[in-house]
């Protein structure tokens, strides 16, 4: 989303590793837009269970609901920032601005069609066409132009991946040691995975 949407000079809000933004059940008064770092979105299941249904990246926009509570907690994967604009002034802007309108309504189609698409992740795919899946996710919403386009970063920690794909983290880690020994991926570090058959992890993440 561009910076359009936000004035210049809009407050700021800086959080910590593991800093919750909002909590889910709170009142949805904000939106933010991500500058720096990651957040992760999730929710808690009836059983207790936590699961994380999107992690956010800069340029993406945190809170916009048309719902008077959020429906979801937002928290820090690492260190982030964050602006921020009352929902009231946002929906002001909108009034007077068609064009703004309009790409918050293609922005929310948007996150329509990805919630389709991690719905089919998580009740169609196999673990390792999950994971496959969501490197490429990553490695896709990346910003284009970078020196090693196959270098995923990977902030969040084998919990949080677990808890996005739905799994135990004794299968994430069992399941990137598979890819690895495979010579689809290899770990650079704790926090970056580089991809070295691009071509072969498509074909895991589409099942063939």
């Amino acid at each position: 989303m561009s910076d359009d949407v936000f004035p210049v000079g809009a407050e700021t809000v800086a959080l910590e590793k593991d800093e919750a933004l909002f909590y889910e059940g709170d009142d949805a008064r904000t939106v933010y837009r991500v500058v720096e770092g990651m957040v992760r979105i999730s929710i808690m299941l009836a059983d207790g269970r936590r699961h994380i249904v999107d992690f956010l990246q800069p340029g993406d926009m945190v809170g916009l609901s048309a719902a008077a509570e959020y429906a979801h907690t937002a928290e820090a994967v690492t260190a982030t920032k964050l602006v921020r604009m009352p929902r009231a002034r946002l929906e002001a802007a909108m009034d007077q601005r068609p064009a703004l309108a309009r790409k918050l309504f293609t922005r929310m189609q948007a996150d329509l069609v990805a919630a389709h698409e991690r719905l089919l992740l998580l009740g169609r795919k196999s673990v390792p066409e999950r994971l496959a899946s969501l490197l490429l996710l990553l490695r896709d919403r990346q910003p284009a132009g970078g020196e090693a386009p196959q270098r995923v970063a990977l902030p969040m920690g084998r919990t949080d991946i677990a808890d996005y794909l739905g799994l135990t983290i004794e299968t994430v880690s069992r399941t990137f040691t598979k890819l690895r020994s495979g010579g689809v991926i290899r770990l650079a570090d704790t926090y970056t995975v580089e991809i070295d058959e691009p071509e072969r992890l498509a074909e895991i993440a589409a099942g063939r």
